[in-house]
């Protein structure tokens, strides 16, 4: 283990410059923060901090979706969750955030051939980070959209969602995400429609699908986007077509699982993503 990750946030000025890598500065902002008790806020679009492997019990993270190992590389990085199944109170899913180490994600993938083009598709990049470099176009900006955090605020560096691994979790053993050079946020979510997204995308690119969620969702003024109210039938079709809008919604920690029986209106330009390996298990994570 590196010298400077025995530092706490408050001794960063003392650690050599060398060693402060960004997976360093972030877990020492982070890791005297307790872990939460309660679960207010736990819901889809919140933003969490994925404690190192030794800090957890054993295999305390596992695959939510797909098969294989769970990848050394995933431990102390922020995460965002994109589920919490009402089905299991204590889990919850979520998707890794990285920094890709500094790099743009067209530095680290520069080609213009069918694997990096799969491994560019993974990605999506949180604002203030550049664009995703195959958002070349109107409609490739719908495809590549760049997520955005509530609130103004910001994460440390510019970091991308790996939307194609879902891993799962109990949430009492993730710590809050912090900032301090946003000292006056406390939490860290994605904004309603960047969360729409998200999980859009995950869906073509990986079929993960949210199934019900745990919390319950805020009433929405559907009549305002020409949508007509259903009664909840647990799907994500018309989260997706809400996607396809602009829309005010209320920042809120409530459930994004609504009802449409069109299912596919607005992930159908997405299609083209959907030739990666569903059963590739290999990971990316740095």
């Amino acid at each position: 283990m590196a010298a400077a990750e025995y530092y706490s946030g408050a001794c960063m000025e003392c650690v050599p410059k060398e060693l402060l890598t960004p997976q360093t500065l972030q877990r020492a902002q982070t890791e005297q923060l307790p872990r939460r008790k309660d679960d207010h806020g736990i819901a889809q679009g919140r933003i969490m901090w994925l404690p190192a492997a030794e800090d957890l019990p054993e295999r305390a993270v596992r695959r939510a979706h797909g098969k294989g190992a769970v990848e050394d590389g995933i431990y102390n990085h922020p995460v965002v969750i994109v589920s919490r199944p009402a089905e299991d109170e204590q889990a919850v899913h979520f998707h890794l955030i990285t920094s890709l180490q500094g790099k743009k994600l067209d530095q680290l993938y520069p080609k213009s051939n069918e694997f990096h083009t799969s491994r560019r598709s993974w990605y999506l990049p949180i604002s203030p980070s550049p664009e995703h470099p195959d958002a070349t176009s109107k409609k490739a900006k719908k495809r590549f959209p760049t997520l955005a955090l509530a609130d103004g605020a910001s994460l440390r560096w510019d970091s991308y969602v790996n939307i194609r691994h879902v891993y799962k979790i109990d949430w009492t053993l993730l710590k809050p995400y912090s900032n301090l050079n946003t000292p006056r946020v406390a939490t860290f979510r994605l904004e309603r429609e960047s969360t729409v997204r998200m999980v859009a995308k995950g869906k073509v690119l990986t079929l993960y699908e949210p199934s019900e969620q745990n919390s319950t969702p805020a009433p929405l003024d559907l009549d305002r986007f020409g949508l007509q109210q259903h009664q909840p039938q647990h799907t994500w079709a018309g989260f997706a077509r809400l996607g396809r809008r602009e829309h005010p919604f209320a920042h809120n920690d409530s459930s994004l699982h609504f009802a449409d029986s069109h299912s596919n209106a607005h992930i159908a330009d997405d299609q083209a993503d959907s030739d990666v390996t569903h059963s590739d298990s290999s990971a990316h994570c740095v």
